[in-house]
């Protein structure tokens, strides 16, 4: 069973409740007790001022948004940036290796006009060691290749 004790500790919170509801209610009284009435005249005079307040409120609202929208911009912009500049560094990257193939080659192409100049004199020299006999069989066969390589075409 309860103790008369606990008994009286309930009672005596559930009226500390009360008296705080009652003070509450109190307040409450007397803030609408020193609510102010507006007249008609008063309110329609406060109209305006209550137009501008809502304008205010949606520039602002306008202003934050166009705000959030420049910094996504921004971003974007930084991001594109970002973009350009790697796209250069890879366009110089690229026109760096195409300089180098173009030496590469010109290398390879000087080499090979020097040993096709070898060729021709050690072929002008070996022609010169031949024999009379020898140097007719030659240009037997070199007037019989030289048409099939030619490859201009005498159409006059």
């Amino acid at each position: 069973m309860v103790a008369q004790g606990d008994r009286l500790d309930r009672w005596d919170a559930v009226l500390g409740n009360a008296a705080d509801a009652q003070v509450a209610l109190d307040v409450i009284e007397r803030a609408i007790d020193d609510a102010v009435y507006l007249g008609e005249d008063a309110f329609n005079q406060l109209l305006p001022v209550q137009a501008y307040t809502r304008t205010i409120q949606g520039q602002h609202r306008r202003i934050v948004e166009l705000e959030r929208a420049s910094m996504e911009t921004m971003q974007r912009l930084r991001a594109s940036e970002q973009g350009r500049l790697k796209a250069e560094a890879r366009t110089a990257e690229l026109q760096q290796e195409l300089e180098n193939n173009a030496e590469v080659f010109k290398l390879h192409y000087t080499e090979l006009l020097t040993k096709d100049e070898e060729i021709e004199r050690l072929k002008n020299e070996d022609y010169h060691q031949l024999s009379a006999s020898q140097r007719r069989t030659v240009q037997l066969m070199d007037n019989t290749l030289e048409p099939s390589l030619d490859l201009r075409t005498d159409a006059s």
